[in-house]
């Protein structure tokens, strides 16, 4: 029962951590998207921003998916290029996915030869179909994931 609620209290703890981190974040955004070029651009941090307040902060696994989202908002805005890329460059969809779902699907945009991910698994493990691009998603122990992608001008051999 204790390591129930230590858990608990730990997953609070991160919350408030992922809350606070989110609002920083997304006033940093704010800042950087004045200087996009583009208003449509602009709009759409906006929008994405509003979506991204929908998620809830009393539940760990929304509040989690909410920052890490706005972390990569956040990052593509920073720096001498501030462009918007997937899937910020786009609607935010009706139902978000899960962070890594969405960068894995956002890689089998560019690499076609890799099939699509679903929800994640514990273990994704993807190949194109001539071994020359592979991508593979881990979640870590402490709730956060792994991602490796690998692409050669040879085949890749792989143990499976």
């Amino acid at each position: 029962m204790a390591e129930s609620n230590s858990g608990q209290q730990l997953r609070t703890v991160k919350s408030e951590q992922y809350a606070k981190e989110f609002k920083d974040a997304a006033n940093e955004t704010m800042f950087n998207a004045v200087h996009l070029k583009s208003p449509n651009d602009r709009i759409r941090v906006c929008e994405w921003l509003r979506k991204l307040k929908e998620l809830r902060n009393d539940k760990y696994e929304e509040v989690k998916m909410k920052n890490e989202y706005m972390q990569y908002l956040k990052m593509s805005l920073t720096g001498e290029y501030k462009i918007l890329t997937k899937p910020f460059s786009s609607a935010p969809p009706k139902q978000l996915v899960p962070f890594a779902e969405c960068i894995a699907n956002k890689t089998c945009d560019a690499i076609p030869e890799l099939p699509r991910s679903g929800p994640i698994q514990p273990i994704l493990c993807h190949k194109s179909e001539d071994n020359r691009a592979f991508i593979t998603i881990k979640r870590t122990p402490d709730n956060g994931v792994i991602c490796y992608m690998a692409v050669a001008p040879e085949p890749i051999s792989l143990k499976e």
